[in-house]
């Protein structure tokens, strides 16, 4: 088993959620799932076949990666080759640390890569902003992609810390209401160190918890033979676990007015993130939640791009919607535990899986209003036609009995017979 980036834990102030894998499940291949088996696992995949693909951009704060060991990752797996910008702070050049924050970039890289492959059918466009491991550097990461990212893009972050390390959280705000204003989705890591964020008490992950962020989970999943999810519980194994619970500086957001309190709760995603369901990577096999941040960023792009082909406008803060379909497009995770420090899992929001996991192809259609229609109410069985009175004639009567017709009702029968003999006679009379 790798050692987990303890060292790196020790000397930076914002920590990558990543671990790498303690264990193998049997039913996780050897190198580790890819974002198209997780695209399978969450129905995602083709959902934007033959679309353009909005740039996905990470922040990382700090590390490097090497562009020839993930083309020749991609060739191995018959994935496309990433299209990979790097934006670095003016001043700032990334150091490479391979025992740290390289893994993190790796993963989240290598997450997006195989997720919008999956979705898209091309290679994916992501931009690596890098400003190092500092509230400045921070800052100026997430200020450069509100700012400059076009609308329709998303930005995973894979980066945190106890929302009480932070020293100006009003900065990060306003840099992630600004973006989600101009139609940037933030996708956040919840921490790797449950309820407690690796500290001795409840604490929630910053940016995590900002009320401005689609703050992501991990589970541990099983799969059905065909790849489909069988079922998942909230990660909480090997050393590890997702991180949730209720922030004590950000405001509850109208979204969660279900909430006790006055604090935003988090998470509000979850998907695969346990290290022993892990991820591929060039690295081996790494979970975390910092998986969960770039494979959800992968997905809102590709949700934004069949709204771009709708005409109509990018998810922004996704948040609202979310929680307002909640039961049509999440699958629920109602048993499992991040810690005792919070309630388990049960129906509906909790601090362990927020919502649950998304259903991709029903999030798009929700999402974009193409939702099949409802099922026609049942209407009752009409009545018996009402018996009606015969449609023929006298004339028709009389002559339909003397050229032997035989379909006749009882009446024209009865009728017809009243003039059997001088028929003709009384026609003559008649007139006919």
């Amino acid at each position: 088993m790798r050692a987990r980036h303890t060292a790196f834990l020790q000397s930076a102030k914002y920590r990558p959620y990543y671990h790498f894998r303690h264990g193998k499940l049997a039913h996780v291949p050897s190198n580790g799932f890819t974002g198209v088996d997780m695209a399978k696992a969450y129905r995602m995949t083709g959902l934007a076949t033959g679309l353009t693909a909005p740039t996905v951009h990470l922040v990382e704060l700090g590390g490097t990666f090497d562009p020839t060991v993930i083309n020749n990752w991609c060739d191995q797996r018959g994935f496309p080759r990433p299209n990979i910008i790097n934006t670095n702070q003016p001043g700032y050049t990334p150091v490479s640390d391979p025992n740290g924050a390289d893994v993190e970039v790796a993963l989240d890289i290598c997450v997006v890569i195989g997720t919008v492959f999956a979705m898209f059918g091309t290679a994916a466009t992501i931009n690596v902003v890098n400003g190092g491991n500092s509230d400045a550097g921070f800052e100026w990461g997430t200020g450069w992609i509100a700012d400059n990212a076009n609308p329709g893009d998303t930005c995973g972050i894979s980066w945190g810390g106890a929302e009480s390390n932070f020293d100006d959280i009003a900065k990060m705000e306003a840099n992630f209401q600004r973006g989600s204003a101009r139609g940037i989705t933030f996708c956040c890591a919840s921490g790797d160190n449950g309820p407690d964020d690796g500290t001795s008490s409840p604490v929630t992950d910053y940016p995590g918890c900002s009320a401005y962020v689609v703050d992501c989970g991990a589970t541990t999943i099983i799969l059905n033979p065909d790849g489909s999810l069988k079922s998942q519980t909230p990660w909480n194994s090997g050393g590890g676990a997702s991180g949730g619970g209720l922030s004590k500086i950000i405001p509850k957001p109208a979204w969660q007015s279900f909430l006790p309190g006055s604090y935003r709760g988090e998470p509000d995603v979850a998907a695969n993130g346990d290290p022993a369901t892990g991820w591929d990577t060039p690295f081996g096999v790494v979970g975390g939640t910092s998986a969960v941040a770039p494979f959800m960023a992968a997905f809102f792009a590709g949700i934004n791009a069949l709204l771009a082909k709708s005409g109509k406008s990018p998810l922004g803060l996704v948040n609202p919607f979310m929680y307002s379909n909640e039961a049509s497009i999440f699958t629920d995770i109602t048993s499992g535990s991040i810690g005792s420090d919070v309630p388990p899992a049960t129906t509906g929001w909790d601090e362990d899986s927020g919502l649950g996991s998304v259903i991709g192809d029903l999030f798009a259609k929700y999402a974009t209003g193409s939702t099949p229609p409802a099922p026609p109410t049942p209407q009752p069985p009409s009545p018996p036609p009402v018996p009606q009175p015969p449609t023929m004639t006298p004339r028709q009567a009389v002559e339909a009995c003397l050229t032997g017709v035989s379909a006749m009702s009882i009446y024209d029968r009865v009728f017809a017979s009243m003039f059997r003999g001088p028929a003709e006679l009384w026609m003559s009379r008649e007139g006919w």
